[in-house]
């Protein structure tokens, strides 16, 4: 009898879910004190031209939502990227950035961007 690795290997395809997808998000900060730069590269990895790309980003700074606005990239062609920088400002990131200053919090940022991309057939 085989080992159950090896049977399990050639009957079941370890990769779940379908094809890759269409598209690539990349992100990435600049700086970030009483605002944040945040950099949003997509790459279209599909064989057909990206008509538009829009969507939202959400800051978080120690799992709270400190800050929100849009994303839009416009069209892309196969093959291509595009990149655009996003400036979140507001009151309540400028209140965790005190906090921080002064000791009694720290500032771990995280960014959520939701894209959505129309086709161009």
């Amino acid at each position: 009898m085989r080992s159950p690795a090896r049977r399990f290997s050639r009957r079941h395809s370890r990769r779940r879910g379908g094809p890759a997808p269409a598209v690539r998000l990349k992100l990435s900060f600049g700086w970030c004190e009483t605002a944040c730069e945040i950099r949003v590269t997509v790459t279209n990895r599909s064989r057909h031209h990206i008509d538009w790309v829009g969507g939202k980003c959400t800051l978080r700074v120690n799992g709270r939502v400190v800050g929100k606005g849009q994303v839009y990239l416009g069209a892309i062609k196969r093959g291509h990227s595009r990149s655009s920088k996003r400036y979140v400002v507001d009151s309540r990131l400028k209140k965790a950035w005190t906090r921080y200053e002064n000791g009694s919090a720290d500032f771990n940022t995280y960014v959520f961007v939701n894209a959505t991309y129309h086709y161009r057939y």
